[in-house]
């Protein structure tokens, strides 16, 4: 390595030559020759020495006068002043000017060698301390590029696990990279109909985004990259720009590509760069996957929505069957005991009406009936169980608990000999058939009975029984109650009480009540 440059000063050319041959040269220095005052000012100043050897004595200028200039003029150059015996008193001045030391004529070579070494110890220092602060401020801002690429990263990390909107989530993926890398341009691309398709794109400056289009070319290098799975990087040669292709690749299989664009004029992508792209291209395939598999689970959630909703629709009012979807916690199919009120209605008649009637226009008539009768079993929010010939069977207070369950079906055994009694103003007198309803209320088990292949929605329990025990009992358009239902209706309902009758099947007897109506609340 070149030692540092020394301006010799001196108007004998055979002190010049001295220096040069026996000190300067020997020790790898590099001499600058001035032969009066003012061309060792100027050089000086013009060429920045390391070390300036002035002669005191000298044409055109002294020595302290150049001194003099320098410091003037800001010129902070490290001075060996040159004297002969007798004027130590100058070099006293010079010193006050800012030489560093002075040797006296004549001097053997290893003097001045001394004087120079000494001399120049100091700027030594000081371009030591310099580089080092250049190499710490490089270092320094070297880490805060670091820190900034980990925060961009963890910021997108967190994207990933938050966001769900996949536009959004490429297009913070753009952004990092035009954020932390010197291009002009990032493009992501996904396999869709007819190849791969630009989803996402970004622009260092969005206004010029017409001139940097993604060539067909590079379209079908991004297509090579997608199959081969590994990062690729192309040019256009000096006055072109260079792409970078980065594959987006989850679990071994490529979901897309990423290209960056570096402009020509830019230092080409390093190893570091294409590291960074790698990272962030690997966000991006994660977020696609977790995107598609949230999406997946959507349609699934959404495909089992409408088998409950298909499955419900049927026998539950479609209130009922939204608020078991916006909450399945609270319908839990397998059989779970609760409270309800059962409801049986059957048709008198029915049986010597199939006697008369051809089978489809008995089952024409029927249908009128047991439509009347679900229609109605809904409109208080029932759950049909199950059509039974010319009955139906209704629980109030399940799938959901209703805590009025029993208010419920009383309205509704009133609505349906009402709904009954107006379907006969529209069937002829040979096809009016009356009703017979019962009404028990008790907690019973509820849930799915069968088995995989074959299932239905039932309740089972004594108040089952105890309501089809009383609809069998009931006369024509009778309403008839348990004991325990008029218990949670008593304050609205007007009964008239037909006293303990024994059922079958129970040790007991029941108190039974008819119900004529209810009072508003």
């Amino acid at each position: 390595m070149a030692k540092e440059r020394i301006l010799v000063a001196d108007d004998h050319k055979e002190n010049v030559q001295f220096i040069i041959d026996a000190v300067l040269t020997p020790h790898g220095f590099r001499p600058i020759v001035a032969y009066d005052g003012q061309e060792a000012l100027r050089k000086a100043v013009e060429e920045k020495p390391d070390l300036i050897l002035l002669d005191l004595q000298m044409p055109k200028m002294d020595g302290l006068t150049v001194l003099e200039r320098l410091q003037e003029q800001g010129v902070r150059v490290p001075v060996v002043l040159m004297t002969f015996h007798g004027s130590e008193e100058i070099a006293v001045r010079g010193f006050r000017l800012g030489a560093r030391d002075y040797v006296i004529k004549p001097f053997t070579a290893q003097e001045m060698l001394t004087a120079i070494e000494g001399a120049l110890l100091e700027s030594r220092l000081r371009a030591e301390r310099d580089a080092l602060m250049a190499r710490l401020m490089q270092a320094n801002q070297q880490l805060e590029r670091r820190l900034r690429e980990m925060r961009t990263l963890y910021a997108v990390g967190q994207s990933v696990l938050s966001v769900l909107d996949t536009d959004v989530l490429l297009r913070r993926i753009t952004d990092a990279v035009i954020y932390l890398l010197p291009v002009q341009a990032v493009y992501v691309l996904l396999p869709q109909a007819g190849g791969l398709q630009i989803v996402a794109e970004g622009y260092r400056d969005r206004s010029e985004s017409a001139l940097w289009k993604l060539p067909a070319a590079c379209i079908q290098r991004a297509q090579e990259t997608l199959h081969a799975g590994k990062p690729a990087v192309t040019s256009e040669g000096d006055a072109g720009p260079t792409y970078a292709y980065i594959p987006l690749v989850l679990r071994d299989a490529a979901l897309g590509v990423l290209i960056a664009l570096w402009p020509a004029g830019v230092s080409r992508p390093d190893e570091h760069h294409l590291q960074l792209l790698s990272m962030l291209a690997g966000y991006a395939a994660i977020a696609l996957h977790y995107v598609q598999d949230f999406e997946n689970l959507q349609a699934e959630e959404e495909r089992e929505k409408e088998r409950i909703r298909q499955y419900f629709q049927m026998y539950v009012p479609p209130s009922v069957v939204e608020r078991i979807l916006s909450d399945p916690e609270a319908v839990q199919l397998g059989g779970v005991r609760r409270e309800v009120s059962v409801l049986f209605a059957d048709l008198q008649g029915f049986t010597a009406l199939s006697e008369r009637l051809a089978p489809e226009e008995l089952i024409n008539v029927l249908n009128q009936y047991l439509s009347v009768m679900a229609r109605t079993v809904m409109a208080f929010e029932g759950t049909v169980d199950k059509f039974l010939g010319d009955g139906i069977m209704a629980i109030f207070g399940a799938p959901l608990p209703q805590a009025d369950h029993a208010q419920r079906a009383a309205q509704a055994a009133l609505g349906l000999r009402s709904a009954v009694a107006r379907l006969h103003e529209r069937l002829p007198a040979p096809l009016r058939l009356e009703i017979h309803i019962g009404i028990g209320t008790g907690e019973v088990v509820v849930g799915n009975v069968g088995t995989e292949q074959a299932r239905n929605y039932t309740a089972i329990g004594d108040a089952v029984n105890v309501a089809r025990r009383l609809q069998e009992m009931a006369r024509p358009n009778q309403i008839l109650l348990s004991e325990q239902t008029l218990h949670y209706i008593y304050d609205r309902a007007e009964v008239r009480a037909l006293g303990p009758i024994s059922l079958a099947g129970r040790r007991q007897e029941l108190r039974v009540f008819e119900l004529l109506d209810l009072r508003d609340a």
